[in-house]
């Protein structure tokens, strides 16, 4: 009787089965991939392959490329998109670099494709979006004391002895609602003896209400410091801040 063999044949599955993706170290779902190409920073892309029949075919040869319609410019991309690598026999691994000096809120979308196999589609879809400082500004509204503060502009200046509302209200288009958290941290002005509730480094998650923080400054405590704003789906944005006698 003759032996019976099969042939592994690669299709739109393989992807799910076969390969994990890593943003920034961290494994995610396909479905939960989500790429924040900050300015002036380094998103790292690995796709991880670890057991894969594919390893050491000829043909398995990856490339990192732009959908279709879904493209943007500025970014640099190393190796450069659509360069095709090897998954060499013995590696378990790939990884793609994407960096930028110059961001706003752009949307753009990545696929993988292993274009020398044609039975195997492109990759699930990798969305990302590009982000500077000035994001705060497109996704909240910022209040100090109910009322609207311009955090472009202004230095954040408290009196001496009062206790005051730090507030941020999520835009109503925002795509961080319900996606992300921010924290509060500071750097110098430890003499101020600030009191902060919630507590400094403590993330507060973005929904449709406020996110909102009372600032406790001492009497007769002056000087200056600096709040951060941090989120994970944002650059750190840093706020010139004081305490004095008259608070503006």
């Amino acid at each position: 009787m003759a032996a019976l063999s099969f042939e592994l044949l690669p299709n739109d599955m393989t992807w799910l089965q076969d390969f994990r993706p890593y943003v920034d170290g961290r494994p995610v779902e396909w479905s939960e991939v989500k790429l924040n190409v900050f300015a002036g920073q380094v998103c790292t892309l690995k796709l991880d392959y670890g057991g894969s029949w594919l390893i050491g075919e000829p043909d398995a040869q990856i490339c990192l490329q732009f959908k279709p319609g879904e493209e943007v410019q500025g970014l640099v991309f190393d190796p450069p998109l659509g360069q095709l690598v090897a998954m060499e026999q013995g590696s378990t691994s790939l990884s793609w670099t994407i960096f930028t000096d110059q961001a706003q809120n752009r949307p753009f979308v990545l696929e993988f494709d292993i274009p020398l196999i044609t039975e195997m589609p492109p990759s699930p879809p990798l969305p990302g979006i590009t982000r500077d400082e000035d994001s705060w500004l497109e996704e909240f509204t910022f209040y100090l004391n109910s009322q609207e503060f311009d955090l472009a502009h202004r230095k954040l200046s408290l009196k001496d002895g009062t206790n005051n509302t730090w507030e941020l209200r999520a835009k109503e288009d925002s795509a961080l609602i319900n996606a992300t958290s921010v924290a509060l941290w500071m750097s110098g002005g430890d003499a101020l003896q600030l009191v902060f509730e919630p507590p400094l480094f403590q993330p507060q998650p973005v929904t449709t209400a406020p996110l909102s923080w009372s600032i406790l400054t001492k009497a007769s405590h002056w000087g200056s410091f600096t709040l951060e704003l941090r989120s994970p789906h944002l650059p750190t944005r840093s706020i010139d801040a004081e305490v004095n006698v008259h608070g503006t």
